[in-house]
C-alpha cells in the first residue's frame, strides 16, 4: 500500500526537476528563513529526526534556484543558532528584503498520532497583521498555486475545530491560512510568508520528503512561486 502511494509522487518530483527559472529582470532581494534551530529542533519526525535539518535542507536548495536566476539570497539561520524569533525578520528588514519566507515542515496535534499516516500536505501561512498583508496573501496564493498545480496536496486539517486548530483557512484550494500571531511574520516589514513543506510525523510522506529529488522537486517549485511573485517595481 506504502509503494502505491509513493509511486506517484515519484513521477511528479522526476518531472518537476526538469524546469528552470529564466532569468530575473529585476532580480529582488529575498530573505529565507529556516524556521526552529539545532537547540529547538521544532516537530520529531516520525523517524525521530529534528524538523530544523529538513528545513535548512530544503532552503538551502530553494536559496540555490533563486540565486541562479539571479535574485540576490541572504538565508536566515543557516547554522542553526538563532534562537529569537524576532532577530530573523529584523536581519531581513536590515538588508532591505522584497520578501520574507520562513521554511518549516508540519506535525499535527498530539491527541490525533494514532491517526497520523491520515494527515499530510503542504499549508501557506500569512499575518493580517504584517504590515503589507495584502502582498503576503498575494505571494501566499502564487507559492501555494504552484506547488498544487504540480501535484502536490494542501493540507486542510489546521481548519478543524478541535483543540490547537480551527485557523482561519483563506484559500481551501491553495491551503493558505491566517493566523496573526505568528512572530515571524507578524514583525517582519516587508511581505512575508511561512511555508510547511509536508507532515513529517506521518512515516510516508516523511519518507517522500527525504527523498533529495523530491525535495528538489519541491524547492523547484516553491522557487518557482516565489520567483513570480517577488516585486516589479519593488514592494517598498
Amino acid at each position: 500500500m506504502i509503494a502505491r502511494f509513493i509511486a506517484p509522487l515519484f513521477r511528479f518530483a522526476i518531472v518537476a526537476c526538469c524546469c528552470a527559472l529564466p532569468s530575473a529582470a529585476i532580480g529582488a532581494t529575498i530573505a529565507i528563513d529556516i524556521g526552529h534551530s539545532l537547540a529547538s529542533q521544532g516537530s520529531r519526525s516520525a523517524a525521530g529526526h529534528g524538523e530544523y535539518l529538513y528545513n535548512r535542507a530544503l532552503a538551502l536548495e530553494i536559496a540555490r534556484i533563486l540565486e541562479a536566476s539571479g535574485h540576490k539570497i541572504d538565508i536566515l539561520n543557516r547554522e542553526g543558532t538563532i534562537k529569537s524569533l524576532a532577530a530573523r525578520p529584523t536581519r531581513a528588514a536590515a538588508i532591505k528584503a522584497d520578501l520574507f519566507i520562513s521554511i518549516h515542515h508540519d506535525s499535527i496535534q498530539p491527541q490525533l498520532m494514532n491517526q497520523r499516516e491520515r494527515y499530510r500536505g503542504y499549508s501557506a501561512w500569512v499575518s493580517g497583521s504584517n504590515p503589507h498583508a495584502a502582498a503576503s496573501l498575494t505571494c501566499a496564493r502564487t507559492i501555494a498555486s504552484t506547488m498544487r498545480k504540480s501535484g502536490m496536496r494542501p493540507a486542510l486539517f489546521h481548519a478543524d475545530k478541535i483543540p490547537g486548530e480551527g485557523h482561519q483557512l483563506l484559500d481551501a484550494g491553495n491551503g493558505i491560512y491566517r493566523r496573526d500571531g505568528l512572530a515571524v511574520l507578524r514583525l517582519s516589514k516587508t511581505p512575508a510568508v511561512l511555508i510547511e513543506a509536508g507532515v513529517i510525523v506521518n512515516p510516508v510522506e516523511e519518507a517522500w520528503l527525504n527523498n533529495p529529488r523530491v525535495r528538489a522537486a519541491i524547492a523547484q517549485n516553491i522557487a518557482a512561486g516565489i520567483h513570480a511573485c517577488v516585486p516589479k517595481p519593488r514592494f517598498r
